[in-house]
């Protein structure tokens, strides 16, 4: 009910307002207990596919704590939109760790992510790509944000790609 007279009061302070007429209702939440969410968002990321290294859940007054160990930056954005999915969380701390478990090289990586740039038309003489450690280290031009966007994912998307640096240079194409 306070908050009901606040926003009363906050719209008769308005100038000029002759009147206000409050029919707000207020409905209190039913808060959802801690250990409901965790059950709920360790259901969540099964249902997302992290059935095999998901993440540590730890829930604090609606607040959802990820921490762990995850296989790639897409697992790590799967969990937390998972978490995000479950009703009644307020807030989610994502605090995994992407290490990547695959036994590949740098220079196998490196082939993946240009056959991946090619995939989306983008050339080498715009775009490069150096792999070290898993990371990828994207440089060059695209000609758009959606197409910047477009090749981090894709590249992210790499098995085995732990993080992507993107130091790309959006630069539109001259009109004819």
């Amino acid at each position: 009910m306070a908050a009901k007279r606040a926003v009363g009061r906050a719209a008769m302070s308005i100038p000029g307002l002759l009147g206000v007429i409050n029919s707000l209702r207020v409905t209190p939440l039913s808060p959802r207990s801690d250990q409901r969410i965790t059950s709920d968002v360790r259901a969540a990321l099964l249902k997302a596919g992290m059935a095999g290294r998901s993440p540590e859940v730890k829930v604090v007054d609606g607040v959802v704590h990820l921490s762990g160990t995850v296989a790639s930056i897409e697992a790590q954005r799967t969990s937390e939109d998972a978490a995000w999915s479950v009703p009644g969380v307020e807030q989610v701390v994502n605090d995994t760790v992407v290490t990547a478990l695959c036994p590949r090289s740098d220079q196998e990586m490196l082939h993946d992510v240009n056959l991946a740039l090619s995939y989306l038309g983008i050339g080498s003489k715009t775009v490069s790509a150096e792999v070290r450690n898993g990371t990828v280290y994207l440089r060059g031009r695209v000609e758009s944000e959606f197409q910047k966007l477009a090749v981090e994912r894709a590249v992210a998307w790499t098995p085995c790609v732990v993080e992507v640096v993107d130091e790309l240079n959006v630069t539109p194409r001259p009109a004819n």
